[in-house]
């Protein structure tokens, strides 16, 4: 894949083992140098890339979307604005060492 790539994989929890969660989050930590967390409703939110990565606030997250996202993002959060919305998804943001395996002990 040519730079920049951003790998967006979801988990979603309460769906599968923790240990599996731990899984999926140690190996994109190894495979990629930026790695962001997102805790949502159903569950994690993971944004991967090679390329540094930072969090918008909620205005500049909804004035980068199409309309047709815009809508989408809303789509199941009745009687909220796209805004609103976005400021609840990047409330979420958590250091993704919150999710790894702890460290193995070494001998």
């Amino acid at each position: 894949m040519a730079p920049p790539v951003i790998l967006y994989p979801r988990v979603f929890l309460g769906q599968s083992d923790p240990r599996i969660t731990q899984s999926v989050a140690l190996a994109l930590k190894q495979s990629f140098q930026h790695v962001l967390e997102f805790r949502g409703k159903l569950g994690l939110h993971l944004i991967t890339s090679d390329a540094p990565l930072t969090v918008p606030s909620a205005n500049e997250f909804v004035e980068r979307m199409p309309l047709a996202a815009r809508r989408d993002l809303v789509e199941w959060e009745r009687g909220k604005s796209p805004q609103t919305a976005s400021r609840d998804f990047l409330s979420g943001h958590v250091p993704i060492a919150s999710i790894l395996p702890p460290p193995a002990f070494a001998i």
